[in-house]
């Protein structure tokens, strides 16, 4: 018996060794395992020490969203704070945990949480906003974020032209829906924006509009002038074949679209 005691304290102190995250949480338990070596009944306890410190992982998990939770909602009546409803709770706990490294996506669950927390705000929460965070990349994520506070994105489509038809037309597509939104969020990888823009659009969340939308044409000259549109268009006619020309277009939340941004980037919708 004395074997298997020292046998699984060994197993213990491998888990602590083998998985650093889980160290300080273990201590706690390495402390009793102290106690459990002289009682042989206690050896399965200390086998399945690695669980209680799957355990203790949702514990901070609760710690997190103690303080998060109460700034959130520090400014909302204890009477209109509700329980959540376990289609939203439960999963975005779940993505909670996966999404530690993540700030833009945790800031999203905490918020979508948060809303349905709320009497008042809850009715903006829609059960699909969690498979939607959990599809998006934090690029995008910081892409929606930006787009709660603009009306409209420009964007312009750069490719070749025939004089012989209508100038303004853009017969074949070098550079689809060209925009500057994935430098202004911050994104980690702007050059991902096309993947990023066909993502959100298959979520439901966004939609690509034809001709202008904007206080004046300057934003969309900012992108005729801009060093990759000029290189597109400078290879386009270097070629002889038509000219290069541009289409100008703008991007905005669909009706989806800004219920989640009222769900999940401004918490409540307030």
């Amino acid at each position: 018996m004395e074997n298997k005691v020292r046998d699984a304290a060994d197993a213990v102190k491998g888990v602590l060794e083998a998985v650093p995250v889980y160290q300080d949480a273990l201590q706690p338990v390495a402390k009793e395992i102290g106690t459990s070596l002289q009682i042989a009944g206690k050896t399965v306890r200390m086998a399945l020490a690695p669980f209680t410190a799957l355990v203790w992982g949702y514990e901070k998990l609760a710690d997190y969203l103690d303080v998060v939770l109460t700034e959130k909602l520090k400014n909302v009546p204890p009477e209109r704070i509700i329980t959540p409803s376990p289609t939203v709770a439960v999963p975005v706990l779940a993505a909670l945990r996966i999404s530690a490294e993540e700030p833009s996506l945790r800031e999203l669950y905490a918020n979508l949480l948060a809303t349905s927390m709320d009497q008042e705000t809850a009715r903006n929460v829609h059960p699909a906003f969690v498979a939607s965070i959990q599809q998006m990349t934090p690029d995008e994520a910081r892409i929606i974020q930006l787009m709660e506070t603009r009306r409209a994105i420009p964007m312009i489509t750069v490719g070749v032209g025939f004089k012989i038809l209508n100038p303004m037309d853009v017969h074949t597509e070098h550079l689809p829906h060209f925009s500057l939104i994935a430098d202004e969020a911050g994104c980690a990888h702007p050059d991902l924006w096309p993947t990023y823009l066909t993502n959100l659009a298959r979520l439901g969340l966004v939609e690509t509009h034809l001709g202008t939308l904007m206080a004046s044409d300057a934003a969309y000259e900012d992108l005729r002038q801009h060093p990759t549109v000029a290189k597109i268009v400078s290879e386009i006619e270097l070629v002889g074949i038509g000219y290069g020309t541009s289409r100008d277009e703008f991007l905005q939340l669909t009706a989806l679209g800004q219920q989640f941004c009222k769900a999940c980037v401004v918490r409540g919708g307030s």
